[in-house]
């Protein structure tokens, strides 16, 4: 993995951003399944460090509209690519650190986690629907208890959320003090 301060080591502290850097096209390969640069077509890797220090950075594909749908899907997902674009600022200093890139993608999991959750009960009540057999009282009962399931699943992954990112900042804030 090639980043712009491994290219003038000797006078940049690269430190963090570098790892940042490297993170960033590492997710970006675990989504795509496609090694980052493999489409640049250069001599030698001397020739894609001059490139990246003069600003390259890898394409982000997006796939073409989902099988039966008219709806683009991205291959990376768009919180995702916010966070690999930023961990490749050119400016070092401007790169997001490891807690902040650890605190976004958590919340993008516990999101995604609810949405699978909102479909999955959607797509139960259509079914229910296209029966249409038995009482109604009995499904409007029955929708009342899956809603207030819903709710309570949602809380409990709000909560998982928030006591990660406390674990987080408590570990963070553990390696600072003992670095002061």
């Amino acid at each position: 993995l090639v980043s712009e301060e491994s290219t003038v080591m000797d006078t940049v502290d690269a430190g963090k951003a570098v790892d940042i850097y490297s993170f960033a096209l590492t997710a970006l390969e675990i989504f795509t399944c496609v090694r980052p640069y493999s489409d640049i077509r250069l001599n030698n890797a001397f020739h894609l460090m001059i490139r990246v220090s003069g600003g390259l950075r890898p394409t982000i594909p997006v796939a073409s509209a989902a099988a039966g749908g008219d709806r683009e899907r991205r291959i990376v997902p768009l919180p995702v690519e916010e966070i690999i674009r930023a961990s490749w600022r050119k400016s070092p200093a401007e790169r997001p650190p490891f807690s902040f890139i650890v605190e976004e993608l958590q919340t993008f999991v516990v999101e995604e986690q609810q949405r699978g959750l909102r479909r999955r009960i959607m797509n139960r009540n259509e079914e229910e629907e296209g029966e249409k057999q038995g009482d109604h009282s009995h499904h409007d009962h029955q929708h009342l208890e899956e809603a207030s399931v819903e709710e309570e699943n949602e809380g409990e992954l709000e909560l998982e959320a928030r006591r990660r990112r406390k674990r987080t900042d408590d570990s963070a804030q553990g390696v600072s003090e003992r670095k002061g």
